[in-house]
Order: C-alpha cells, then structure tokens, then sequence
C-alpha cells in the first residue's frame, strides 16, 4: 500500500549495469562506448539537477544499461 506523500518509480527492464559489465573480464566497453555512457549519465544528472532533484547514490551499479 502507498501512503500519501510517497513517491514511486517505475523503469523498464535494463538487464546490465555497469558495474556488472566492467568486473566481467571478456567484455570490452571501448572508449567510445564508455564516453557516451558518461555523456548521458551527465545529461541525466544535469536535467535532474534543473528539476531541483539530487540523486545522493551515482555509482556504476546504479547505471542501467539496455541492448
């Protein structure tokens, strides 16, 4: 049951997150790919940011990646 004031978020499924993918050792990101996870990881926290919102815990298990 929600209470009144709570807030809920619901995402798609993502199967990968980035810690994930880096402690796996066959699996080469690129720099190419891994700039362009940190240019939208950026672009998500600076538009969280315009919304007077922080995320207090950005670490690579939180970065949800999909195919």
């Amino acid at each position: 049951m929600v209470n009144v004031g709570q807030y809920l978020l619901s995402f798609e499924y993502a199967p990968y997150d980035v810690n994930a993918l880096v402690k796996t050792a066959d699996i080469d990101l690129g720099l190419r790919l891994i700039a362009v996870i940190i240019y939208q990881l950026f672009k998500a926290l600076a538009y969280c940011h315009q919304c007077n919102i922080v995320h207090c815990d950005v670490k690579p298990s939180n970065i949800l990646l999909s195919t």
